[in-house]
């Protein structure tokens, strides 16, 4: 394959990976979403909610914040 499309060619493992895929019924080339936690926007909305809980509580704790608001610790982190 080197001497045909040169150094840039997709390597004889790959092809034989992507192959085997396909085989076992794969429909697509796209890789699949990887199963993590999701990505959260900041946005000024959030922040608002955030900190009126805190102004109506100032004894809450940075996890109970992410528990109401339904986000990570470091995403409340971020944000206070």
């Amino acid at each position: 394959m080197v001497t045909v499309y040169g150094e840039d060619c997709v390597s004889d493992k790959s092809v034989r990976k992507r192959s085997a895929r396909f085989r076992a019924d794969r429909e697509s080339l796209v890789v699949d979403p990887r199963p993590s936690q999701t990505n959260t926007v900041i946005t000024a909305d959030f922040i608002d909610k955030v900190d009126d809980l805190v102004r109506r509580d100032r004894s809450v704790t940075l996890r109970m914040l992410a528990v109401k608001v339904d986000v990570s610790v470091g995403t409340v982190w971020t944000i206070v």
